[in-house]
């Protein structure tokens, strides 16, 4: 029978007169303790992975009965083949009668010396294309005899590879069990999924293998790719990044969450009823008691578990596995995590047979951001809102990890107010970690309600004004001596008990310390009632964009890391949700221009003069108007779909239009890329563009096609095949133009950017 309430509740007085009788230091799993902090610190042994994984799970189970909710960094608890295509010779082979190219772009990536992956990849003589695990390769020098030479079947699906010298290391996720089922009313002979040349028989036995699939291709003769290896790593991929040749991939699987064991524990007798009747204290209380209730049981189900379900395993061209790392690689921050996440990270050399090497850290994670030094790792509080005490909590932390020429090694971790927008939410430079966050309203949106002027807020709260309070600015000359202890954000001001929280932004600055980052500067509160939209580091200077009805464009010195202060504000309408630089003193903005009422008008790319930090001012805009319709560009979201080609001062992103044109009395749709010249004598100037419907009525429209699927009909009669076409990336090969789409890939030159010369189509 369920126990009295009485006397769980005298059980948990008693464990919690035991624990305040210890010491108020955290016990890692070799019984040591040491001062919480969220640093990482590494397991002596696999029994003391597996004890510590035995308490999560059963501090999650006892959180969850409770009804008590926890963020993501958890509640402080004690513990411390190839394709023959019969194809021209390669384009190397004409090197002699062709000189490559000298100028063309490459991947759009945040930081130099720092390789992103990506779905195009470009030396000028070749351009490779990775779509639905088919790797293309294209001959593209002479650009206008370019042509499709090579298809290569990587398997799996993903759009991430890279190009180092003559080898491409592909990033696909991948599957190996293709989900048979059998019961009473289904076919067993028809298994779920999975294509029928690749699906196994009933009764064979099946490698079930979830992860990423890095696949090291020999391109030195791109019309005959070979396989070199395939390294499987069990995760799903997170992000990847290259530098000096080596590639370091950081892949997430989870462990902990077993559903069908939480659902045994909910039926034990031993376990109070009708919790939610009772106190937040009462509930409290009563935690220690159900986590000795049920660990016991969680032990008993996990034994063994520190190998087999933890440390992410590894196979070399489908061969036996074997664990990427040891338990003693794999970290735990100080502060649990409950959410079951393993972020496991590695290298892999293409130029060497050696294993990949790397390490694990027992937590989620999915911003990624990369320098030539280190690999840092976001987790924000998104979805895990509750703080321990009830309340809602806005954080991010952040794991950093050293390259190590090849060898991750972990370095610290960090913690700062707020929620990351993406990885250029992220900077190091010498020395510093810079960090731009917002607050979070736990409404269900973000904050709303006036702007609240500081010195009202700091009268009513009975303090001073902070230094870098309100637009975040300091004092000039101001040390850092002279700012409080605990510099209080604008999102826990409050004016009365009624007013809700103004939301603001913020940019902090830390600095490593053995294995902590430390919070050294700040600037908070800028950009009140509006979240971040676009951030951009340059060097010791930040901008900021910022959106709820216009668009202030902050300009932030970093010139001295422990007094960051806004010196610049630019207010406009509408907003970037991308920010590119093209010289020291001007960045080009992408992103949608809006009435004064933040109603979106159009999508706009704009021009910004930021030589005066005091004085930012935009100098160019062009809006492509709406007219009744919509538009939209990848490159928006994604900035590798934008493509700055310096040599001629063109910008090429894909875009999209649809709608109905009041003018014409016509439903209109576009797809394609469109190219602009951009200068800042001359402003922003549209060159052309082209669009991939001729492909999408190739491949759709066709009377075969038809036939075989007669409702494609009305589609093609409509032009609603146009929308299956999704350029999704842009090169510049001197003077030619490649734009690539899902269908396929046209190419133009700079002056006639709408007629393409040559088309090559996937299909």
């Amino acid at each position: 029978m369920k126990l009295p309430y009485t006397k769980l509740i005298a059980m948990a007085a008693i464990a919690s007169a035991a624990l305040a009788s210890g010491c108020d230091d955290s016990s890692g799993p070799d019984g040591t303790t040491s001062t919480q902090t969220f640093a990482l610190s590494s397991f002596n042994s696999c029994d003391d992975l597996e004890d510590y994984i035995v308490d999560q799970a059963a501090d999650r189970f006892a959180s969850e009965y409770v009804g008590v909710y926890y963020n993501g960094w958890g509640r402080d608890v004690a513990m411390g083949e190839e394709g023959d295509f019969g194809a021209p010779t390669a384009g190397q082979d004409d090197s002699d009668n062709e000189a490559p190219p000298t100028d063309f772009t490459e991947t759009n990536n945040q930081e130099e010396g720092v390789d992103e992956a990506d779905l195009v990849k470009t030396d000028g003589v070749n351009i490779y294309v990775l779509r639905n695990g088919v790797l293309h390769i294209i001959d593209s020098w002479p650009a206008e005899t370019a042509t499709e030479i090579a298809r290569f079947e990587v398997g799996g699906w993903g759009e991430n590879m890279f190009l180092i010298g003559d080898r491409v290391v592909t990033l696909t996720n991948i599957q190996s069990n293709y989900g048979w089922e059998c019961c009473p009313e289904c076919d067993c002979a028809e298994p779920a999924f999975g294509a029928p040349e690749e699906r196994p028989a009933p009764d064979a036995e099946v490698d079930d293998f979830q992860g990423t699939r890095l696949s090291v291709i020999d391109v030195s003769d791109p019309a005959d790719p070979q396989l070199l290896r395939s390294v499987d790593v069990e995760g799903s991929l997170v992000n990847a990044r290259m530098v000096d040749g080596v590639v370091y991939t950081i892949t997430n699987n989870y462990f902990a969450y077993d559903w069908q064991l939480y659902s045994r524990l909910y039926e034990l007798d031993a376990l109070p009823q009708n919790v939610w009747e009772l106190s937040q204290e009462e509930r409290d209380a009563l935690h220690p008691v159900i986590v000795d209730i049920v660990r016991p049981i969680i032990a008993e189900e996990y034994a063994g578990a520190g190998v087999d379900r933890i440390i992410a395993d590894v196979r070399i061209d489908e061969g036996e596995r074997s664990n990427l790392f040891g338990c003693t690689d794999l970290m735990y921050p100080g502060v649990a995590s409950v959410d079951g996440g393993v972020l496991n990270v590695f290298a892999l050399n293409p130029n060497s047979d050696a294993a990949p090497a790397g390490t694990g850290l027992l937590a989620s994670g999915w911003h990624v951001y990369g320098s030539p030094n280190a690999l840092y790792i976001a987790r924000d509080s998104r979805g895990w809102w509750w703080g321990a005490d009830g309340s809602p909590t806005a954080q991010t932390n952040i794991h950093s990890f050293a390259l190590n020429g090849g060898k991750p090694r972990y370095l610290a971790s960090g913690s700062v107010d707020g929620w990351l927008l993406n990885q250029f939410s992220m900077s190091e430079h010498n020395g510093y970690l810079r960090v731009a966050t917002t607050d979070a309203n736990f409404g269900g949106g973000w904050l709303e309600g006036d702007a609240v002027e500081p010195d009202v807020v700091d009268a009513e709260a009975g303090g001073e004004t902070p230094p870098n309070a309100g637009s975040g600015s300091s004092e000039p000359g101001a040390t850092p001596d002279e700012a409080p202890e605990e510099p209080r954000s604008r999102m826990f001001a409050q004016v009365a008990a009624e007013e809700p929280p103004v939301q603001a932004n913020n940019l902090f600055v830390l600095q490593q310390e053995g294995d902590v980052f430390n919070v050294v500067g700040e600037a908070r509160g800028f950009g009140e009632n509006e979240q971040v939209y676009a951030v951009r580091f340059m060097g010791d200077r930040a901008f900021v964009v910022t959106f709820r009805q216009t668009d202030p464009l902050f300009a932030i010195d970093l010139s001295v890391p422990t007094r960051p202060r806004v010196r610049g504000e630019l207010h406009i309408t509408g907003f970037s949700n991308y920010l590119h630089p093209i010289d020291d003193t001007h960045l080009i903005g992408l992103g949608k221009e809006a009435d004064l009422d933040g109603r979106i008008t159009g999508l706009q790319v704009q021009l910004f003069d930021i030589g005066d930090m005091d004085n930012p001012t935009r100098i160019a805009q062009h809006v492509i108007d709406m007219d009744n319709a919509w538009a939209w560009s990848n490159a928006e979201h994604d900035h590798h779909a934008f493509t700055w080609y310096a040599r001629d001062n063109l910008l090429a992103i894909p875009l999209t239009t649809e709608g109905y044109n009041e003018r014409t009395g016509q439903y209109e749709y576009f797809s394609g890329a469109t190219v602009f010249e951009v200068t800042v004598d001359d402003g922003i100037t549209p060159v052309g563009r082209i669009g991939h419907q001729a492909l999408a009525e190739d491949l759709y429209c066709d009377d075969e096609g038809i036939a075989d699927e007669p409702w494609r009909e009305d589609e093609c009669a409509n032009y609603t095949y146009a929308w299956y076409t999704n350029m999704r990336r842009s090169v510049f090969i001197e003077d030619w133009f490649f734009a690539i789409s899902d269908l396929g890939m046209t190419v133009s030159t700079i002056d006639d950017i709408s007629s393409a010369l040559a088309t090559i189509p996937w299909e």
